[in-house]
């Protein structure tokens, strides 16, 4: 008895090589594109983080009300995120050592984990909107089903 091949899977098979190489050359552009080697490392000043955040505790002029402002910021987003059941305990730790800093009158650190905060809180906030919706495309049932 012959064996056939579903014709699906001859057509992939038959693309393949080209993608390989479309693959390796992409990957071979991407990994050779930078500024060259006097490229410093590391941040840059009002360098992006996470979900787009600017990380403030790159800029030299951190201050006790950019402090300030970011950590309300964090803690509105977290009880957001906590309102929607999606809070997350490393953003309720940051928040924690923002307030610490500032307590110990350490503008940079607090300004850093008052930030970290910030996009941590972003990145649950989105969690939860994201959330809202795709359980439906997870449920195994339809409502002929139910």
């Amino acid at each position: 008895m012959e064996r056939t091949v579903n014709p699906k899977v001859k057509d992939c098979m038959r693309k393949l090589p080209l993608t390989t190489l479309c693959l390796a050359v992409t990957l071979t552009f991407a990994g050779c594109a930078n500024d060259g080697p006097n490229t410093p490392a590391g941040p840059t000043p009002a360098s992006t983080g996470a979900y787009g955040v600017t990380m403030a505790s790159d800029r030299p002029d951190a201050t006790t009300s950019a402090a300030n402002q970011t950590l309300q910021q964090a803690q509105q987003l977290h009880a957001e995120a906590s309102r929607a059941g999606f809070a997350w305990v490393a953003t309720g730790q940051q928040i924690q050592a923002a307030a610490d800093a500032l307590d110990r009158n350490d503008m940079q650190a607090a300004l850093a984990a008052a930030t970290q905060a910030l996009a941590l809180a972003t990145a649950s906030v989105a969690q939860a909107e994201r959330e809202a919706n795709a359980w439906q495309t997870r449920a195994p049932f339809t409502d002929d089903t139910l």
